[in-house]
């Protein structure tokens, strides 16, 4: 597969402030329970939001080559028929790896879905090395894994789609991805947001993130801290943790609603 590198401008961050234009009356506003959610609208946007963000999937296959630890064996002598008689084993690995994904475009059975690079892309290639080194410093290896096989899978309105990636920005962790339906109607809707840039937000706003942590859809949230804005460093205190790669975080603008 091709990947073409891209820079995608601004959604590095995936910052976003939620627009709802149908106006809400005072009764409505009021929520029954005890919410992280200040009023019942801003708790019907984030819901509204959470139909665009859907699980990714990645299964990736390697084939594994362990060479005996005292073969002394390097990078050079892969190639070699010799070399490879030092083979202690032959493995097959089957990895998967989960993260998030938001439609960020529907078109014609089409959609458009931004999520992390490191969530899509796997390197070809895998060299486990030992700690013992050859007069050159070369150290010697102890594995090699080569990619065999790998397939991209995303899970949206309880249907399962294949995925493929269309750009990869590796060095700001962002990937494009397409997936097709059959029909325009089975697809969620995409994501009806407004970037925010980081000179926008102050020390304590609230952000909101969601994702697929386990595989499962949850939400968290957290306080912003802005240590260094010079470097546009952003940091939270919203616990989260591994599938939640990719989740888009929320801010809710106060004034525009």
């Amino acid at each position: 597969m091709k990947i073409l590198k891209i820079s995608i401008f601004l959604i590095s961050v995936i910052l976003v402030g939620c627009k709802v234009a149908s106006p809400v009356s005072e009764s409505d506003e009021a929520l029954q329970f005890q919410s992280v959610f200040p009023e019942k609208k801003m708790q019907s946007a984030y819901e509204t939001f959470t139909k665009s963000v859907v699980k990714l999937t990645a299964f990736v296959n390697y084939q594994t080559i362990l060479f005996e630890p005292e073969s002394a064996i390097s990078i050079d002598d892969i190639s070699d028929e010799d070399g490879l008689a030092f083979t202690r084993a032959r493995l097959v690995q089957n990895e998967s790896f989960s993260g998030t994904a938001t439609i960020i475009g529907v078109e014609g059975g089409k959609a458009l879905l931004m999520a992390c690079a490191h969530n899509v892309s796997f390197a070809d290639t895998l060299l486990t090395y030992s700690d013992k080194a050859d007069s050159w410093g070369n150290r010697y290896l102890l594995g090699i894994s080569i990619k065999t096989a790998q397939v991209l899978q995303v899970v949206c309105a309880m249907e399962t789609f294949p995925a493929r990636a269309i750009a990869l920005d590796a060095e700001n962790d962002l990937a494009l991805l397409e997936i097709e339906a059959e029909t325009e109607t089975v697809l969620p809707p995409q994501a009806n947001l407004k970037p925010v840039l980081l000179s926008e937000l102050h020390w304590g706003d609230r952000l909101w993130l969601c994702g697929y942590p386990s595989g499962r859809f949850m939400m968290t949230s957290g306080l912003i801290s802005k240590p260094d804005e010079k470097q546009g460093i952003l940091m939270t205190d919203a616990p989260f943790s591994d599938g939640y790669s990719g989740a888009p975080a929320l801010v809710y603008d106060l004034q525009s609603g």
